[in-house]
């Protein structure tokens, strides 16, 4: 259980049942089983007996926890505990669903707002800001939904999102930010920390005893938040091994697909030293990744080594399967219900809970130390 950051300007009762209620959405706690004593709480966030039980009382609020006196306190299991009735509903803003992460992100979702009784309204971007801030004055008019949950399109329009800001708090409806955030917009939020994955995934390459190593992705690091964590993650790891990072992206494709990834990958492929393996901004770009290695003659991993991001259903499926990070978009959807559902019941709540998770490595065979062939362009 991660300790508490007593520097931020989230109260600690807050990070105390955000951390207590990631556990639950991760299955560190079970449904039907207690979660820890008052006091082993107390040591591990070496917090005040107060603080504690105000944390896990507002869990309790939230249906995620009950109290048995005498016996302690545990988590609620879904299929013995009564749903919400009536028509509470969410809304869902979504970028895509083609790519799988956003697939399996919305599952999360789904599953948890199911769980605690809402009806969920799914709506579809497509990469289309004005169509974002369009359905979201929708919302705020109609005031039809409970809370709202975003994973927001890259900002062009800041006045037009900032005047859909001010409508959603005029309404008082609650919403956070899911899987990517917006900088100009203070509100709770659920992120992966793509800086450190990046990092872990790069440092795993280097351990394998690789020294040219690129960097694979749809658009320039500046034209995308999460793009610019995992470049940052790149080169930090190649710093701190005293090695040189090799072209930076040059991509300017709104939407990550295979083709972007192919033409990145072949770029690479062109220049000198040749990589020894990439780490790709995604699995749909790492698919690309093994199509230029293919054209170019080269084998995974023999030749060529490649690493995804987020770990999708594509990931372990591909015909070499692909070592990925993974931030688990499941847990990240789930997480983000639960932090919207704990706005809802605590709309004057001091401070934005802004959770940032950090993935793991799953490792498969697409890596391999490099090979003897020459580093030279094909």
């Amino acid at each position: 259980m991660a300790g508490l950051d007593r520097t931020r300007r989230v109260p600690v009762v807050t990070q105390v049942a955000a951390s207590i209620r990631s556990n639950i959405a991760s299955g560190v706690y079970r449904p039907g089983e207690a979660i820890p004593s008052e006091r082993d709480l107390c040591a591990r966030f070496a917090a005040s007996r107060t603080t504690i039980r105000a944390a896990v009382g507002r869990l309790v609020q939230e249906g995620l926890l009950q109290r048995h006196p005498g016996a302690g306190t545990f988590v609620v299991d879904p299929s013995s505990s009564a749903p919400r009735t009536g028509s509470a509903s969410l809304a869902f803003v979504l970028i895509e669903i083609t790519n799988p992460w956003f697939a399996e992100l919305a599952e999360g979702v789904h599953h948890a707002a199911c769980r605690l009784g809402y009806h969920l309204q799914l709506h579809l971007t497509n990469y289309d800001p004005a169509d974002e801030v369009a359905f979201l004055n929708h919302l705020a008019r109609e005031r039809s939904v409970q809370g709202i949950l975003i994973a927001p399109a890259p900002l062009r329009d800041r006045p037009a999102w900032l005047d859909a800001h001010a409508h959603l708090r005029a309404a008082r409806i609650p919403f956070a930010f899911v899987s990517h955030v917006l900088r100009e917009i203070d509100a709770d939020s659920v992120v992966v920390d793509s800086r450190a994955g990046a990092y872990d995934a790069v440092a795993y390459l280097i351990g394998l005893g690789h020294r040219h190593i690129g960097y694979v992705a749809h658009r320039a690091p500046e034209g995308n938040p999460e793009n610019s964590g995992r470049w940052q993650g790149y080169l930090e790891a190649l710093a701190d091994h005293a090695l040189t990072p090799l072209a930076k992206p040059r991509g300017d494709d709104l939407r990550v697909s295979v083709e972007a990834g192919l033409r990145a990958t072949s770029a690479l492929l062109g220049q000198a030293p040749r990589p020894t393996a990439v780490f790709a901004f995604n699995d749909v770009t790492a698919v690309g990744a093994y199509q230029a290695a293919r054209r170019a003659g080269l084998r995974v991993p023999d030749d060529l080594s490649i690493v995804g991001f987020d770990n999708t259903s594509l990931a372990a499926a591909w015909e070499v399967p692909l070592t990925s990070v993974d931030p688990s978009a499941r847990r990240v959807g789930e997480l983000a219900v639960h932090v919207l559902e704990d706005r809802i019941r605590h709309p004057d709540k001091i401070g934005q809970e802004k959770l940032m998770l950090r993935p793991n490595l799953v490792c498969r065979s697409s890596c391999a130390p490099p090979g003897q062939a020459t580093s030279e362009p094909a």
